[in-house]
C-alpha cells in the first residue's frame, strides 16, 4: 500500500464529500426533497474552493487563501439560510417575489458571479498558481 501525503489525504477528503454531496442532492431530485437539493449548491461551491487550494505550490500564501475561502463561504452560507427561512414563509415578498426567490435572483446569483470569480482570481494570485503557469508557458514556448 502506497503512503499519502498529508495533502493527498485532504484531496481524497474533499473529493469524497463532493462525492457525498451530490449523491444526496440526487436522491434530494429523485424523491422531491427540496432542502437536499438547494444545500448542495453552497456546500458544492465551498468543496471546490477548498479543493483549489489544497496544493498550493506556495504555502505562504495557503493561509491568506483559506481567509478569503472562508469569508466568501460564510457570507454564501448567511445568504442561503436566508432562503431556507424564506421558504416557510408565504407571506414575506421583495421586489414582487417570494423572499426565497428574490434573495437567490437578487443577491445570491449576483454574489457568486461577481465575488465567486473573484476569490478564485485572488487565490491562484497568492497560492502561486499564475507563476507557475505562465513558467509552464514560458518553457512549453522555448520547447516548441
Amino acid at each position: 500500500m502506497q503512503h499519502q501525503t498529508p495533502d493527498q489525504t485532504t484531496i481524497d477528503r474533499l473529493v469524497y464529500s463532493y462525492t457525498s454531496t451530490l449523491l444526496l442532492a440526487l436522491i434530494g431530485m429523485f424523491f422531491d426533497i427540496a432542502i437536499l437539493t438547494i444545500l448542495a449548491v453552497p456546500v458544492i461551491f465551498a468543496l471546490l474552493l477548498y479543493l483549489s487550494i489544497s496544493d498550493l505550490p506556495s504555502k505562504a500564501g495557503k493561509p491568506r487563501a483559506m481567509w478569503a475561502i472562508h469569508i466568501f463561504n460564510i457570507v454564501s452560507f448567511g445568504l442561503w439560510t436566508i432562503v431556507f427561512v424564506g421558504l416557510q414563509s408565504e407571506t414575506q415578498w421583495l421586489a414582487g417575489l417570494p423572499i426565497s426567490t428574490a434573495v437567490v435572483y437578487f443577491f445570491i446569483w449576483p454574489y457568486y458571479s461577481i465575488f465567486g470569480g473573484l476569490v478564485y482570481a485572488y487565490v491562484a494570485e497568492v497560492g502561486g498558481i499564475l507563476k507557475n503557469q505562465q513558467q509552464l508557458d514560458e518553457h512549453n514556448t522555448a520547447a516548441a
